[in-house]
């Protein structure tokens, strides 16, 4: 067991260079800490998703139209008939919106090709004020 004996171990032995403590005030040291604690939680909160994300409001989404043909449903006496209350509210919401629609598209594509003569009536006008004068030779330099 010549491992474990203290006969073969070196004759000179170097010292070990031992680093000075350093004094900390426990006043600072507390202070130092409360802060990085506090911007700890402060980094953290950030990168923390709010809300529910577009799963929970699908989810909330399809909760409410549940209730919705529930209460229809207990209103009417069937789930029949609430259906049929709730096809007849959406056929009159899209009668009275289909018009508005329409409109509103027709008025939008006769806003553009005015837009659009507008323009092609000002570009004329500006390559017909930039064509050089018939009178003057073409290679001169005004």
């Amino acid at each position: 067991m010549a491992f474990w004996s203290f006969a073969n171990r070196p004759a000179t032995v170097q010292p070990v260079a031992v680093q000075p403590v350093a004094v900390v005030d426990p006043k600072t040291y507390d202070a130092d800490m409360r802060r990085a604690y506090d911007h700890g939680r402060l980094d953290e909160r950030s990168h923390r998703r709010g809300g529910f994300g577009p799963l929970g409001f699908i989810l909330v989404l399809v909760a409410a139209v549940g209730v919705i043909l529930v209460v229809f449903a207990i209103r009417e006496g069937s789930f029949s008939a609430g259906g049929a209350v709730v096809d007849n509210k959406l056929v009159q919401a899209t009668s009275s919106v289909a018009p508005a629609i329409d409109n509103a598209a027709s008025k939008t594509g006769t806003a553009l090709e005015t837009a659009g003569q507008n323009l092609k009536d000002q570009g004329a006008a500006l390559a017909g004020s930039s064509t050089p004068d018939s009178s003057a030779p073409v290679g001169s330099a005004p």
